[in-house]
């Protein structure tokens, strides 16, 4: 599974240097968001103040960056599988997004896991 988002909005400067939005690309952020809790956005308004959920596809782009999510997607499995008496591993992580919250940053998680067959979690 790769990070299939696209920006499709563009904040575009009309004739008096006001911003003009996509609003049909704004709808579709909107209900993605909803209904996939910021996990699967693949229409990104781009980098406005109004965005919430990005994507965040550098997160996959450095070792360390990878480590640390599969070290947070590992701690919320530990809870799971102690919940529900399983043996879920953490195997890979497949695609990022990400809120900025005031000083903290929320990671939306998606990734595979091995417990005899591969499944996908979203943490």
């Amino acid at each position: 599974m790769e990070d299939d988002s696209t920006n499709c909005c563009k904040l575009e400067e009309d004739s008096e240097d006001e911003c003009v939005i996509d609003r049909d690309c704004w709808n579709k952020y909107s209900q993605q968001l909803r209904e996939s809790q910021g996990f699967d956005i693949k229409d990104y308004p781009g980098g406005h103040p109004g965005t919430t959920v990005f994507p965040r596809p550098n997160n996959l782009e450095f070792p360390t960056n990878v480590e640390r999510m599969k070290d947070y997607a590992a701690q919320a499995l530990k809870l799971y599988n102690e919940k529900f008496d399983a043996k879920y591993e953490v195997n890979e992580i497949l695609k990022v997004n990400g809120d900025e919250c005031g000083i903290y940053f929320i990671f939306y998680i998606t990734f595979m896991v091995t417990n005899g067959e591969k499944e996908y979690f979203q943490a």
